[in-house]
């Protein structure tokens, strides 16, 4: 039995471009819980915000809509044109 893989997490940029969306609606989706991140404190006065991948994957499958089907009626018949 092989050990699970684990995806790298992404940064702001990546999950924007992995979503087509743009970086403010990820620190919203962050903010509402609908996306997971941490921030890393990576020196004195660097930081970053990760996205994990996993949140992503799951946000696409809860988001993913099914294409509504409907029957359409027939259209009613067009009236006679007048001559003249």
């Amino acid at each position: 039995m092989s050990a699970p893989t684990v995806r790298p997490p992404l940064t702001i940029e990546q999950a924007a471009v992995a979503l087509t969306c743009s970086k403010s609606l990820i620190y919203r989706l962050i903010d509402e819980g609908e996306l997971q991140a941490f921030h890393l404190v990576i020196g004195a006065g660097r930081n970053t915000t990760r996205v994990t991948a996993e949140s992503i994957d799951e946000l696409r499958a809860r988001r993913a809509v099914a294409p509504k089907i409907t029957k359409r009626k027939p259209s009613p018949p067009a009236p006679p044109r007048a001559t003249s």
